[in-house]
């Protein structure tokens, strides 16, 4: 079933979330729903007969894009697709920080803004990404280092942290 799931969210621009009434019992069928408009109607599902995946359709494409996958994302769909070419560019999540709010110095300039003006109490830019500190304690007790991650990547951390 996973490969039937995996060719089903290709489809149609990619952006699938189960569905949220009727997801189907992933064995013999999966039901999806579209992720990528706001109050999208329209619905696949993928469908186990004889070993054979059979992809079944209803419904319509709205018409206004979602800014976001979820109400509570950080990044909005078309800056998460930027991170992700970033990270596998090899990219640095400080780096990418950096880049972003320069665009965001850039948008706030381009409408006359000073950029100044918008910047966060607890530091950096509204609108830019939030950060987190991290600190890394080496073996050696006298030695500590700092360092700044962005906070929408919580698993480029880990990374950043184990060396991998």
């Amino acid at each position: 079933m996973k490969e039937g799931q995996t060719l089903l969210k290709t489809l149609e621009g990619g952006m699938w979330k189960w569905h949220v009434t009727q997801p189907g019992d992933g064995r013999t069928r999966s039901n999806f729903q579209c992720n990528g408009h706001e109050d999208c109607k329209r619905e696949l599902r993928v469908v186990k007969v004889n070993d054979v995946y059979m992809i079944q359709g209803r419904g319509s494409h709205e018409v206004i894009p979602k800014e976001r996958k979820r109400a509570n994302s950080t990044l909005t769909v078309q800056q998460e697709k930027l991170v992700r070419f970033a990270l596998d560019q090899g990219g640095k999540p400080a780096g990418i920080r950096v880049a972003m709010t320069k665009q965001k110095i850039e948008e706030l300039e381009g409408a006359g803004a000073d950029p100044l003006l918008h910047k966060a109490d607890m530091g950096g830019l509204m609108g830019a990404l939030l950060s987190m500190m991290a600190s890394i304690h080496s073996p050696n007790p006298p030695r500590h280092v700092s360092r700044m991650y962005p906070a929408c990547i919580p698993h480029v951390l880990s990374c950043i942290l184990h060396g991998s």
